[in-house]
């Protein structure tokens, strides 16, 4: 992070989870209906890489680029900029997440939200990322 001391307070990690969650929706509700086996076969093989990504800041680099992926297969020209314009902080939450939890339960969600995608339910992938959002910032994996 090159503002504020590289520290994040509080409050800003909050409001970028929670800006993560709308933005993850919308990619869901936008890409789902139009995402081809290619493109979730490239998903999924991002996360694969997720997975076997050494150290932690290469790790974090690759969840990212699933999620930067996923905005760029929403047919939405502007979505994959937003994700953009947010790569510094959501990186570093993400190297943070991978140091304290490792990746096993973020790559078991990956094969959930994949599950769903490939299934075109676009509900039960936005109620995961919704839950997922929730445990960062006040549950089970908050990275404050």
């Amino acid at each position: 992070m090159s503002y504020n001391g590289g520290q994040l307070p509080r409050d800003e990690i909050r409001s970028i989870l929670e800006l993560r969650g709308v933005l993850m929706a919308f990619a869901l509700e936008s890409a789902i209906p139009i995402v081809t086996p290619e493109q979730i076969g490239r998903l999924r093989a991002q996360s694969e890489a997720f997975y076997r990504a050494e150290p932690v800041e290469a790790a974090a680099h690759c969840i990212y680029e699933f999620d930067h992926m996923l905005s760029g297969f929403s047919g939405n020209t502007l979505l994959p900029l937003i994700f953009c314009s947010f790569r510094a902080p959501i990186k570093e939450l993400w190297r943070r997440y991978v140091a304290r939890y490792g990746k096993d339960g973020l790559y078991r969600r990956n094969g959930e939200l994949l599950a769903f995608i490939e299934q075109k339910d676009v509900d039960a992938a936005k109620r995961l990322i919704a839950e997922s959002v929730s445990a960062t910032i006040k549950g089970s994996t908050e990275i404050y």
